[in-house]
């Protein structure tokens, strides 16, 4: 059986940190609010998602 993962440049804040939030490995510099102390950079926040529910996130930190 074939998996349907979708792969979302910029995600939903809310959802990206609820999912930071609640996993083992996650810690408060992986959440949307280290942009804003980054405020000099530039930022994407990315999932991925399998049956519209997040299996993983990245936040990418741009230099500008």
């Amino acid at each position: 059986m074939e998996k349907n993962y979708k792969f979302h440049v910029d995600s939903d804040h809310a959802l990206f940190d609820s999912f930071v939030q609640e996993h083992t490995y996650a810690n408060i510099l992986q959440q949307t609010k280290w942009s804003k102390i980054k405020d000099n950079w530039g930022h994407h926040f990315m999932s991925v998602t399998l049956e519209g529910s997040i299996v993983a996130t990245a936040m990418v930190l741009v230099k500008e």
